[in-house]
């Protein structure tokens, strides 16, 4: 059971359209500043032309935590959850939850590629190690 996001204008492209390994990630075209969560000004410049972009998912860890509480029914533990600095688009952080094979081996620093669960009309991002994904 997934809690699914409200969706608004602002942030529709980063629910709604991420596929085959890129993210949306609102960017001003003034600055040249990448926007997350989304916002309608730019928080650099204030400039108002700021629009969704396409970029690549892969990522690094930047912090994680392993949970072991199950929040909601039928909720598997322990899982790990990541906040991770997108490679391409400076100064965003993503918090999402991370797949794999083995929580112990999870670390600061780890090179991770985005993917995303399709539930409803919604793709809710997830990350993956780099390394098990190119095995």
């Amino acid at each position: 059971m997934a809690v699914l996001p409200e969706i608004d204008m602002i942030n529709e492209a980063f629910w709604t359209k991420g596929r085959d390994g890129k993210i949306m990630i609102v960017q001003c075209p003034d600055c040249e500043r990448f926007i997350h969560p989304p916002e309608r000004i730019c928080p650099n410049c204030l400039g108002r032309n700021v629009a969704p972009r396409a970029v690549s998912g892969d990522a690094t860890i930047y912090s994680f935590t392993i949970n072991h509480q199950p929040w909601l029914p039928d909720m598997a533990v322990p899982f790990a959850l990541v906040v991770a600095d997108i490679d391409a688009a400076p100064g965003v952080r993503i918090a999402a939850r991370f797949e794999t094979d083995d929580i112990a081996e999870i670390a600061i620093g780890q090179k991770l590629i985005m993917d995303f669960e399709e539930v409803e009309d919604i793709r809710l991002p997830f990350f993956r190690s780099a390394q098990e994904a190119a095995q």
